[in-house]
């Protein structure tokens, strides 16, 4: 892979960045999901941003372009073949009380800053003859208005509405979910320092099923840190997601849920222990053209890490995952040490 960015600042408010990478690889897979050799082929990936910030205004524009051919191995590219054009207006409004008359003085809170947003997006393929998609096929398109504001302790709150276009699969019909989205974020004292919560709820598609229904999705993330005896100290953060969309019976058709818990222990300066527990669910009833679906699983990892210096540490872990559905296990010990050398 090679490429290379790029950033230009235009006048005191604007800037123009951006970047392009190209790919080649002769890395393939045969009809049985094996590696194996294939000829090469090339790709690119083409990203470029201008954005203005004044007192009264926060915008931005991005254009992206992805080749199907793109070897995207470093795993920040989710998708490939396709084209994307971005929008971001935001009004920057001074900072002014917020409250409702009917709930008097104590519901009242200060915005230090406020902004009206609205969010445009479409993105629609590329010619791609090898999986038999046309270009200029549609994707998604995105129209979400909505605000955000700060208060104090970092605290921020937004909102938007969703009046997008989907569509499940290429050659498949363009949906109109809509959506209200909600959430915040704050560091609420020096025990609780994270706590955040983000709820979508309305018309959802059901990608599998090909079809919009009414659901939700919410996300709920919280960081704990607190003394212990013997000069130790716990940092604890906890994930909890779950999400459905329902059917046209009213049933749940599908429902995924998630938890994950990160506990640091710190014994001292240079000695702590980490553990990280997840458990992942997806469930899925029966239809006329869908198979029922029940995938559980669980993920351990325990790693004790010392440190020598700044750049030179040792790291002994287990990993352990379970699949509960074959209620198949794969564990792997291992034992690490790294340093920076510096001549």
């Amino acid at each position: 892979m090679l490429g290379s960015d790029f950033a230009a600042p235009l006048g005191g408010t604007d800037l123009l960045r951006g970047h392009l990478l190209l790919s080649s690889t002769s890395a393939g897979f045969d009809a049985n999901g094996d590696m194996t050799r294939i000829s090469a082929e090339r790709g690119h990936k083409l990203w470029s941003e201008w954005r203005r910030r004044s007192e009264d205004w926060n915008n931005s524009a991005q254009y992206e372009q992805l080749s199907p051919r793109f070897a995207n191995d470093n795993g920040f590219v989710s998708q490939t073949g396709l084209r994307r054009a971005t929008v971001h207006l935001n009004r920057r409004l001074p900072a002014q009380t917020l409250a409702l008359p009917a709930l008097g003085d104590w519901a009242a809170l200060e915005a230090d800053e406020l902004e009206l947003q609205l969010r445009l997006m479409q993105s629609q393929t590329l010619d791609d003859p090898q999986q038999a998609v046309k270009s200029g096929e549609v994707i998604e398109r995105q129209l979400q208005p909505g605000f955000w504001f700060a208060a104090a302790r970092n605290t921020g709150v937004w909102g938007h509405l969703g009046l997008d276009q989907q569509r499940a699969r290429s050659g498949g019909p363009l949906h109109q979910p809509r959506t209200l989205n909600l959430g915040f974020e704050s560091n609420p004292n020096a025990w609780l320092t994270f706590l955040s919560a983000e709820l979508s709820w309305g018309q959802r598609l059901d990608v599998e099923a090909d079809r919009l229904g009414r659901g939700a999705s919410l996300l709920l993330q919280a960081k704990l840190r607190s003394p212990l005896p013997w000069g130790w100290w716990l940092e604890l953060e906890q994930q909890l997601g779950q999400s459905h969309v329902r059917n046209p019976l009213g049933q749940r058709s599908y429902i995924e849920a998630n938890a994950q818990t990160l506990a640091v222990l710190h014994l001292s300066a240079r000695d702590s222990l980490r553990a990280i527990a997840q458990q992942t669910r997806y469930q899925r009833v029966a239809e006329a053209s869908l198979a029922a679906a029940d995938e559980r699983s669980s993920h351990l990892s325990l790693v004790f890490q010392h440190r020598f210096g700044l750049s030179r540490l040792f790291s002994l872990g287990l990993v352990s995952v379970l699949d509960k559905t074959s209620q198949q296990r794969d564990t792997e010990l291992f034992a690490k040490a790294s340093f920076a050398y510096q001549p």
